[in-house]
């Protein structure tokens, strides 16, 4: 069994948490824990099922790169294509301002390497006072700084402080120990590959 799980995100320019749907840091802390120690224990029995977050962080703890993109700390651009050949670089930025061409007259080469997605790439990437405070996290290697969605002011914003900043901390300090030991078991069982 493969499972993801995404944060409800409040709708590009709006307030954070505005809408009745959108996770409270607190909740989403609750939740990470609550879910980790499930799986966790899922884990230790023997029966494990995965779940898409947890196993990129026990890659980075078994010293493997992960391979979500919210895991990496800083986007390398997706490719959605939407039902008229419109092209976007990630399906949280579907929108008229971050379109990089479309497949119906540009090649994935040539929509890799649009402006927009350039842009995108580029505008990943940490303000530099929020890296400083990052770099300076005992957890960052796990942390990264999250999903650019959530590093994100406004549609055209560099990536700032992650808006689950403390809840991700204390997740984090929380699930590490286990993450090492369950990476320890990993290694032995060839989970890299």
């Amino acid at each position: 069994m493969y499972l993801q799980f995404i944060p409800c995100l409040t709708p590009l320019g709006a307030e954070r948490f505005e809408a009745a749907h959108c996770l409270t840091p607190e909740l989403y802390e609750r939740f990470l824990v609550t879910l980790f120690g499930l799986w966790q224990s899922d884990f230790s029995r023997g029966q494990y099922i995965s779940i898409r977050f947890f196993d990129n962080l026990a890659r980075i703890a078994a010293g493997y790169p992960p391979e979500q993109c919210g895991t990496l700390g800083f986007c390398t651009g997706q490719f959605v294509v939407e039902a008229d050949g419109s092209v976007f670089p990630c399906d949280f930025y579907c929108v008229d301002n971050w379109k990089i061409g479309s497949i119906l007259n540009s090649s994935f080469y040539e929509l890799y390497n649009a402006p927009n997605m350039q842009k995108f790439r580029e505008s990943s990437h940490y303000a530099s006072s929020t890296e400083n405070k990052c770099r300076d996290c005992k957890v960052y290697y796990l942390c990264r700084g999250g999903c650019r969605r959530d590093r994100d002011n406004s549609i055209d914003g560099v990536a700032g402080d992650n808006v689950y900043c403390g809840a991700l901390y204390n997740f984090y300090c929380y699930a590490e120990p286990y993450l090492k030991e369950i990476a320890g078991q990993a290694r032995n069982d060839g989970f890299g590959g």
